[in-house]
C-alpha cells in the first residue's frame, strides 16, 4: 500500500516536472517570486486579527479597518490593470513588493489598533498589485488546453513554502511572549526582510511574458474598459459571482482564527496546524483537480467543490477537539481549490491584450467586496452569534450556483498534460 502511494507521488511529480518545463520562462520564474510571497503572507495572514484585537480592537473595529483596506485595493485594482496592459507585470511586481515591506514596518511599529489601518491600506493595495499582475502571467503564458492544469500546479508549488509559514510564526510568537501583541509583533520584522530578498529576484530574475512585450496600452483607459464589456463574455454576470466567491474569501481569512482563538480556545500551535492543513491539503490535490478539469471543463469541478466548502464550515463550527478542528480546516482548502479553477475561467473570458485591464475592473468590485464583507461579518459576530458569520458564507456560496450555471463553459480543447 505505502509502496503503490509513493509510486503514485512520483509519477504525480514526474508529470508535472514535465509540464512544467515546456512552459514559457515568465512563467516558470514567476514561480518563486509568488512563492516567497504567498510565504511571507502566510506568515501573518492567520495572527493578523488576533493582533489587531489584541491591540485593543473589538470584532466591528475590526471589521471596519479591514473594510478601509479594502477602499485601498478597490481604489487601485482599475488603475492597476490599464498599467500591467501598457508597462508589464514586471514593474507592477517591484511597487506592490515595496509596498508589501513599508506595511510590515508599520504592523510592527503600531502601538494601538487604529497605528494599523495605514498598514492594512498599504498591504491592501500590495495585494490587489500582485494579484493582477499575477494573473496576467499565466493568462499571458499557457494555453487554453493547458491553463487550468498550469494555474493549479502554480498554486500548488508556490503554497510549497507557504505551508510552513504558519508553524514558523507559531514557533517565532511562542519564543517571543505568546499569542498576544509582543510575541505577534516579532513576526512582521522577517516578513520586512523577505521582501527585501524578494525585491532583488524580481528585479534581477524576472521578466515580462512575450506575449505582453508586442501590443501593449495602445488602447487609452476608458477604451479599455469599453473593450472589456464589448469583446469579453459574460464579463457581468461574472463580476457578481466573483464577487460573491471575494465575499466568502475576506469573510473566513479574517474570522476563521478569530474564532479559533477566542471559541474553540486554540493555542498558537493549534492555529498553525489549522493554517498548515488548509494549505497542505489543496496543494495535494491541486494537480488532479487541474487535471479533471482541464478534460472534463471548469465548471464541472466547481459543482463539486462549492458544496464541500460550505461542509467544511458545518464541520468548523461542530468541531469539538484539535483533531477535528484540524481535519475542517484541511477540507477548508476546497475554497482555495475553487478560487484557482474559477480564475482559469476569468482570464479566458476576455481577450489576452485585454487581461490587466479585465482582472483590473474585477478588482475594483472585490476590493468592494473587501469594504462590506469585514463590516457585515463584524456586525453578525457581535449582534446575533460567531457561528451566523459561517452560516452567511455558506449561504453566499450556494448562491453562486445558479450563476455559474448561467456562465459558458470556456474550456475549449480537451487535452490532458
Amino acid at each position: 500500500m505505502v509502496g503503490l502511494s509513493m509510486s503514485r507521488i512520483r509519477s504525480a511529480v514526474a508529470v508535472g516536472i514535465g509540464f512544467f518545463a515546456r512552459q514559457p520562462r515568465s512563467f516558470r520564474v514567476n514561480i518563486p517570486r509568488a512563492a516567497t510571497t504567498n510565504f511571507l503572507y502566510k506568515l501573518t495572514q492567520q495572527y493578523q486579527p488576533i493582533y489587531i484585537t489584541a491591540l485593543g480592537a473589538d470584532s466591528v473595529q475590526l471589521g471596519m479597518v479591514n473594510g478601509i483596506g479594502g477602499a485601498a485595493a478597490a481604489g487601485v485594482a482599475v488603475p492597476t490593470g490599464w498599467l500591467v496592459d501598457r508597462y508589464g507585470p514586471k514593474r507592477i511586481f517591484l511597487v506592490a513588493t515595496l509596498t508589501m515591506a513599508v506595511s510590515s514596518l508599520v504592523f510592527a511599529f503600531s502601538w494601538n489598533w487604529l497605528a494599523t489601518i495605514p498598514a492594512l491600506i498599504f498591504v491592501s493595495m500590495a495585494i490587489r498589485l500582485n494579484n493582477t499582475a499575477c494573473g496576467t502571467v499565466c493568462g499571458s503564458s499557457l494555453r487554453n488546453e493547458d491553463r487550468a492544469v498550469g494555474m493549479q500546479l502554480c498554486d500548488s508549488v508556490t503554497a510549497l513554502p507557504s505551508f510552513v509559514g504558519p508553524l514558523i510564526a507559531a514557533f517565532v510568537i511562542g519564543i517571543s511572549g505568546g499569542l498576544n501583541a509582543t510575541g505577534i509583533k516579532s513576526i512582521y520584522y522577517l516578513w520586512f526582510g523577505g521582501c527585501c530578498l524578494l525585491l532583488i529576484y524580481t528585479l534581477r530574475v524576472f521578466s515580462d511574458p512575450v506575449q505582453r512585450r508586442t501590443g501593449r496600452g495602445a488602447t487609452s483607459f476608458s477604451e479599455g474598459i469599453r473593450e472589456v464589456l464589448k469583446e469579453g463574455q459574460a464579463v457581468k454576470r461574472w463580476i457578481v459571482l466573483s464577487a460573491l466567491a471575494e465575499t466568502s474569501r475576506v469573510a473566513s481569512l479574517l474570522f476563521w482564527p478569530l474564532y479559533a482563538a477566542r471559541v474553540k480556545l486554540t493555542d498558537a500551535l493549534v492555529l498553525g496546524a489549522m493554517g498548515t492543513a488548509m494549505t497542505v491539503f489543496p496543494l495535494l490535490l491541486a494537480l488532479p483537480v487541474g487535471r479533471m478539469a482541464d478534460r472534463f471543463g471548469r465548471k464541472r469541478l466547481l459543482y463539486i467543490m462549492i458544496p464541500t466548502y460550505c461542509l467544511s464550515l458545518v464541520l468548523f463550527i461542530l468541531a469539538r477537539s484539535p483533531v477535528e478542528l484540524i481535519v475542517s480546516s484541511a477540507l477548508q482548502g476546497f475554497l482555495q481549490l475553487s478560487l484557482v479553477t474559477k480564475q482559469a475561467i476569468t482570464v479566458e473570458l476576455v481577450p489576452t491584450h485585454l487581461l490587466g485591464r479585465w482582472l483590473g475592473i474585477l478588482g475594483l468590485f472585490l476590493g468592494l467586496v473587501g469594504i462590506a464583507a469585514p463590516v457585515v461579518g463584524g456586525v453578525l459576530w457581535e449582534a446575533v452569534s460567531p457561528e451566523f458569520v459561517f452560516l452567511f458564507i455558506v449561504a453566499v456560496e450556494l448562491v453562486k450556483i445558479p450563476i455559474l450555471v448561467t456562465v459558458p463553459e470556456t474550456l475549449k480543447t480537451r487535452s490532458s498534460i
